[in-house]
C-alpha cells in the first residue's frame, strides 16, 4: 500500500483594481438580490408584529391572572389545611384524655368489683 499525498492550492486572486468589470458587475447583482430578498422578508416579518405583540400581551395577561387565581387557590387550601391539623390535633388530644378517663373507670370498677 502506497500513501498519496495530495495538495489542493488555491487559484491566485487578482486584486480588486485588477478585477474584470463583468465580475464586478456580477457581484453586485448578486449582492443587491440579496438585499432585496432580505429587506422582502423582514418587511413581511415587519408586517405580522403588531398582530402577535397584541396576541402575547393577551397571552401574558391571561397567564397572570391564572397564576393570581392559583396563588389564591393556594392560599385558601393551606388555611383549610392548617383548620384541619388544627381539628385533628384537638381531637387526638380529646381521644388521649378520654382512653385516659376509662383506663381510671376501669380500674376503679375493678377495685369495686373485689370489694362486693
Amino acid at each position: 500500500m502506497a500513501a498519496t499525498r495530495v495538495t489542493v492550492l488555491t487559484p491566485p486572486r487578482a486584486s480588486p483594481e485588477v478585477e474584470n468589470a463583468v465580475v464586478r458587475r456580477a457581484k453586485a447583482r448578486a449582492t443587491r438580490s440579496q438585499l432585496l430578498a432580505d429587506q422582502i422578508g423582514l418587511q413581511n416579518r415587519h408586517r405580522k408584529l403588531p398582530e402577535e405583540v397584541v396576541k402575547a400581551e393577551k397571552d401574558a395577561c391571561y397567564t397572570e391572572q391564572a397564576v393570581a387565581d392559583a396563588e389564591r387557590a393556594l392560599a385558601e387550601r393551606k388555611k383549610a389545611h392548617k383548620e384541619a391539623v388544627a381539628k385533628l390535633e384537638a381531637l387526638r388530644k380529646e381521644k388521649a384524655a378520654g382512653d385516659a378517663e376509662l383506663a381510671e373507670i376501669e380500674a376503679e370498677l375493678k377495685k369495686l368489683a373485689e370489694l362486693v
